[in-house]
């Protein structure tokens, strides 16, 4: 039997990954800052607790990450857990002989969302979490540079997928989600901004990508097939709605006069030739039952 060290699996990608190899005969061994890991990282000293760790590891999957969210509450703590873990895990990696290491990036590190983004691209990173992701990309590329480790650095977009447990899921600020929620809560969509910025939304089934036939350090942007504006998606959302449950849903925009069309254009270079799973309305429909039934359980 494989195993597997995952960091982050408390969080949503994390749990994703953890039932997925769970289901397909991985053992997997977690690390984080939670109780519920079976490695502990703390946080105060920086430090992993590799008592418990085992020599027969093959693979590294590391999604662990202050969120965009969180990141405001501390920098430090923002880049101890999305930068200094990454080096400490490569140190890891090394010494225990571990042959393969995933990280899970996010294409924020491109620092641009519009015209076409390729691997070829310079990042140009505009915010922290954007720059602690990039720094990390860049610390596993160097640890690894002599050592017999393959890395796979994956750069999504904005993941959606179906939350193992609605009762702890605690990720509403990201739109897939959010504004389903909203739109069956309060029976409105409240936009922050003019909603023409476009976004590019990805099943999680795309991040299983794990083609370690490449040179050591290989990087892959996860995007899917739906390239949305953000008011495209929240009308998206108010339709299927009313199809499905008769319900009216106000798509809230702030200005309405500050509204123009826009000519942009956000494309991904698809070079792998990969195949592109999930289906956006597959999604809408199902997290919107899933949430609504949940709902009538309380």
């Amino acid at each position: 039997m494989k195993t597997l060290l995952l960091t982050g699996s408390t969080g949503f990608i994390g749990k994703k990954f953890l039932e997925f190899y769970n289901s397909n005969g991985w053992r997997v061994v977690t690390l984080g800052r939670d109780s519920t890991c079976d490695i502990f990282w703390d946080l105060d000293n920086r430090e992993i607790v590799t008592s418990n760790l085992e020599n027969n590891i093959s693979r590294i999957i590391h999604c662990a990450s202050i969120n965009e969210v969180e990141i405001n509450h501390s920098i430090q703590n923002t880049y101890d857990a999305n930068v200094t873990l990454t080096r400490q895990l490569c140190d890891l990696a090394i010494k225990n002989n571990i042959k393969e290491f995933i990280y899970i990036s996010t294409f924020h590190v491109y620092g641009k969302y519009e015209g076409k983004i390729s691997t070829t691209l310079p990042c140009q990173p505009i915010s922290d979490y954007g720059l602690t992701h990039y720094l990390s990309e860049e610390i596993i590329k160097n640890c690894f540079m002599n050592a017999n480790i393959s890395s796979l650095v994956l750069r999504p977009t904005n993941v959606y997928g179906l939350p193992s447990s609605l009762s702890a899921f605690n990720r509403w600020t990201l739109v897939p989600f959010g504004f389903i929620k909203e739109a069956i809560d309060n029976r409105k969509i409240t936009l922050k901004s003019s909603g023409k910025q476009l976004r590019n939304f990805v099943d999680f089934e795309n991040l299983l990508y794990d083609n370690f036939v490449h040179k050591k350090f290989k990087i892959v942007d996860i995007f899917g097939g739906d390239t949305l504006s953000v008011l495209e998606f929240a009308n998206k959302i108010s339709q299927q709605l009313f199809e499905q449950y008769n319900l009216k849903i106000e798509v809230i925009i702030p200005d309405k006069n500050k509204i123009i069309n826009s000519e942009k254009i956000l494309v991904f270079d698809n070079e792998l030739k990969r195949e592109i799973l999930g289906n956006l309305d597959d999604f809408i429909y199902n997290f919107s039952n899933d949430y609504i039934g949940s709902q009538k359980n309380k």
